[in-house]
């Protein structure tokens, strides 16, 4: 038997939903993992941002999204990789 699992749909269509109104700056999103084990919930997802932009700027939209997804999943740890460009095709992620 497994001892974790994905969230539900509604849960990853609402973590999609902060992630693409967070900021008109974020330009794209990919390779969205979630995990829930035991009473703890992982995301993690790569934002994709102006390459151009300065780093507090990126910092500070990744913290936004960070901070209000862990305010909508209780008990979560979010990790946010923010990438120059949508290089998803190029690393032939899995997911």
């Amino acid at each position: 038997m497994l001892m974790d699992g994905s969230v539900s749909d509604e849960t990853r269509i609402e973590i999609i939903k902060i992630i693409e109104t967070e900021s008109e700056k974020v330009l794209g999103h990919h390779c969205l993992r979630t995990r829930v084990s035991g009473k703890v919930t992982f995301v993690d997802v790569h934002v994709v941002l102006d390459g151009n932009m300065i780093l507090n700027e990126a910092h500070d939209i990744a913290d936004n999204i960070e901070k209000r997804i862990m305010d909508f999943i209780p008990n979560s740890i979010a990790t946010i990789h923010l990438d120059p460009r949508d290089d998803s095709a190029e690393k032939n992620y899995p997911i």
